[in-house]
């Protein structure tokens, strides 16, 4: 597929699709805005986040792999679980898209590599533990193609898709399961392994793959359009909220509606039956009954990049919710399950889901609320009782309830807020929430649930704090950069600069003169040791990527070995110009 360059912007692997593109004629997006209003989100993309909008959570597993898995992986991934694949046949979308999720999850190492076990010098043993099935593949077959039989010449020839040799032999593995698992004739001839890959729901292979360790498989529309009236949009935005929130537990894939449009592509000669292919859209960017990765989601930008197994580098869009639930029919995937996950894979923590409290607040229940660089707080816990958190000069935290105690916590100690330890306070819950102290000035506080809930009324940082925020491997932050500037340490050693102008994102590097990117609204870039001055030799190779989401700067630690810091600074000179 070409992308059309009047409509959609290459930026880096990513292009952006327009909101506006999708067809107004027929009233969908009128639609569709009522839907999004309904459950919470704005229908403008480029509207600041409010309060009463969910926080888009930083979630993450921190994953530790053994000698064996890491060897695995070097064996068959050699160029890494992101390596470029294409699709080479018509119906096993479906796979690749599972397979490429699965892949790029946070998750993607451990359970890739406890998928492959090695039989001696003669293949690969492939185990689906959601099917309890084991499947061979000899290290001397062919994979690059299988002649399937039947009568039509033109489908005889069936060849393995593009990608590390990982790639191919799951393709092969999966076929011969599903021929394990059913035997099928279609009366066009025997149904050998490539073959039998044709047609297939995406949540088929969730189950294989990770069937074990899912608190739910996740199945919504299955080809029915938005504006059906089956809920279709409501449950689709209900679940982009709960992914957003705990992006750790999720993996998803969408795909488009088995239909014919106005929109199509004739192919007269084409080496399958299939003559045309019908579109969603009229930028013809989304064919008809197929299916899709979702490699990310964020609900402060209603955006969501997507990426067609075609090409999972050179056909991978980011688009507005409006735009997805307009082309999209069906929206399947896995809810993972942690004590499950934990207890099958070693080297596996959750580290759960938090987030930076910056300003004082109601606590939102069940999220786990960071206090940075913390000298006194006030907290009102249910709705009465008052609550000081003081950092001593011992560098210890005090917990002051008036009239009632006074709890000191050294670095890693918690306090449990109950009625009990409350006084017996009618409005506090038995198991209320909880009060941990990180160490070196920084809190953790979390409202389990409480009928009465709780809040930050007061909130004063040591002098000369700058908020800063350590990356988790895989993880996410969005910065809004309306008066501030965002600095970034990659290693502990290279430090960035990012400064917005003029719409643009620019990124120092401290030391240089002129800026190592530039980035227009959509732009994504990759940041390494190739990009960046390291005479410490501590960034990756593959360590950060920045992207200009309409003046927001998003930075993601691409699993980097060294850590990312971010922090917002306000570096700005007399007249505009930036100081280092």
């Amino acid at each position: 597929m070409i992308v059309d360059p009047e409509r959609a912007v290459e930026v880096g692997h990513v292009a952006v699709i327009d909101q506006n593109e999708a067809d107004e004629r027929s009233g969908v997006l009128r639609f569709l805005k009522s839907i999004m209003n309904a459950v919470g989100f704005r229908a403008n993309v480029a509207s600041k986040v409010q309060e009463e909008e969910i926080d888009a959570q930083t979630s993450a597993i921190i994953v530790t792999l053994s000698e064996k898995e890491k060897k695995i992986l070097e064996r068959l991934f050699p160029k890494g679980l992101k390596g470029r694949t294409k699709q080479q046949n018509v119906g096993n979308c479906y796979f690749l898209a599972v397979w490429n999720s699965v892949k790029k999850h946070m998750l993607g190492e451990k359970t890739v590599s406890n998928l492959f076990n090695r039989k001696g010098n003669e293949g690969w043993v492939i185990n689906f533990p959601g099917d309890d099935k084991e499947i061979f593949i000899g290290d001397k077959e062919d994979l690059t193609s299988q002649d399937v039989g039947g009568k039509n010449p033109r489908r005889r020839i069936r060849r393995s898709m593009q990608g590390q040799k990982g790639d191919v032999v799951m393709e092969r593995a999966f076929g011969r399961l599903r021929k394990a698992n059913k035997s099928r004739d279609d009366g066009d001839g025997p149904m050998k392994t490539m073959a039998i890959l044709d047609s297939g729901w995406c949540e088929e292979v969730f189950r294989a793959i990770l069937g074990d360790v899912a608190a739910e498989v996740i199945g919504i529309g299955y080809g029915y359009r938005p504006f059906a009236g089956n809920g279709y949009a409501t449950k689709i935005l209900e679940v982009f909220k709960k992914q957003n929130a705990h992006p750790s537990k999720f993996i998803l894939t969408a795909a488009t509606p088995n239909m014919q449009t106005e929109h199509y592509d004739e192919y007269p000669d084409r080496e399958f039956d299939e003559k045309r292919i019908y579109y969603m859209d009229s930028e013809k960017h989304f064919p008809c009954r197929h299916a899709y990765s979702i490699e990310s989601i964020d609900v402060r930008t209603q955006t969501l990049v997507i990426v067609n197994p075609w090409d999972t580098e050179g056909l991978k869009y980011r688009i507005t919710f409006e735009k997805f639930l307009h082309c999209f029919g069906t929206l399947e995937g896995i809810e993972l399950d942690e004590k499950r996950v934990t207890n099958k894979f070693s080297g596996v923590i959750f580290h759960g889901d938090s987030v930076d409290l910056d300003e004082e607040r109601n606590l939102k229940p069940g999220i786990r609320y960071v206090i940075r660089g913390l000298e006194k707080a006030k907290m009102i816990v249910g709705s009465e009782q008052n609550v000081e958190l003081i950092v001593n000069e011992d560098g210890d935290l005090e917990i002051h309830i008036p009239g009632i105690a006074t709890q000191t916590l050294k670095k890693g100690e918690k306090f449990d807020i109950t009625k009990k330890s409350m006084g017996g306070n009618e409005y506090i819950s038995g198991n209320h929430g909880a009060i941990k102290y990180i160490g070196n000035n920084e809190v953790e506080i979390k409202d389990n649930y409480s009928t009465n809930g709780t809040a930050v009324v007061e909130l004063k940082r040591v002098a000369g704090y700058i908020p800063q925020k350590r990356l988790l491997p895989g993880q996410e932050e969005i910065c809004e950069m309306h008066n501030k500037d965002i600095e970034i340490i990659l290693a502990d050693t290279v430090t960035l600069l990012c400064v917005r102008r003029e719409g643009k994102i620019l990124v120092f590097q401290k030391g240089r003169v002129s800026p190592i990117v530039e980035m227009i609204p959509g732009d994504m870039k990759i940041l390494g040791c190739k990009e960046v001055l390291d005479l410490k030799k501590r960034v990756s190779r593959v360590h950060l990527e920045v992207r200009n989401l309409n003046g927001h700067l998003s930075v993601r630690d691409v699993m980097s070995k060294g850590g990312t810091v971010i922090r917002k600074v306000n570096l700005k000179g007399d007249g505009g110009n930036f100081v280092f």
